[in-house]
């Protein structure tokens, strides 16, 4: 996949779980993808999960070589940590050594959102070892317990964001810088952002 220069749209692969809050409200990230797709500023793929299987299937079917014009795969599920792992509406689990074997290699480019709690509260060795084996350009997302409504508006700052610089590891430093500027302290305090580069240390 060819390097996404600034000027270049970098749509959304959204998945996300099929209910927050056990069925009893409509909370959804998806109105923050419409709200960029309004906006003109990338385009984006929404699939509701249910089950783990659900989510290795449409996760194997965003690796596709069809999907490279989605290279940022946002992942919107309650988040769990010792150890992290993302939780499915069903009890059912995957934790990060789980899914880097599922996508093994195959997110060359592409950098991993996780808009879930406390994925990143981990070793950087773990967060390395899963960016090396994915081929991520980055993997990024909150160290921390997180208010929906907070991390839903800083979730809609890092993709509008990750439009505006380049996907190279240069770019990637230029993605965290902006953001500091633009909302250190939901950044650094409130939600505990972290991202892990490519052949980097984490920030």
């Amino acid at each position: 996949m060819a390097t996404r220069g600034a000027d270049l749209p970098k749509n959304v692969f959204c998945l996300e779980t099929y209910s927050w809050y056990k069925g009893k409200d409509r909370t959804s990230v998806e109105p923050l993808l419409e709200l960029l797709r309004r906006m003109g500023r990338c385009d984006y793929l929404h699939r509701d999960v249910a089950t783990r299987s659900e989510f290795e299937y449409l996760l194997n079917d965003y690796l596709r070589n069809e999907n490279k014009a989605y290279p940022i795969l946002y992942l919107g599920f309650h988040g769990l940590d010792g150890p992290p792992r993302i939780s499915f509406g069903n009890g059912e689990e995957i934790n990060l050594d789980e899914l880097a074997d599922t996508i093994k290699g195959r997110c060359s480019n592409r950098v991993i959102f996780f808009g879930s709690c406390s994925i990143m509260n981990t070793h950087g060795k773990t967060l390395n070892y899963f960016v090396k084996k994915t081929k991520a350009l980055a993997v990024c997302g909150y160290r921390k317990e997180v208010d929906w409504l907070q991390s839903a508006a800083f979730d809609t700052l890092i993709l509008g964001t990750l439009q505006e610089v380049c996907f190279t590891e240069d770019g990637m430093d230029s993605f965290g810088q902006l953001l500091q500027e633009r909302a250190k302290h939901l950044y650094k305090k409130t939600l505990d952002f972290r991202i892990v580069k490519s052949r980097q240390e984490d920030s």
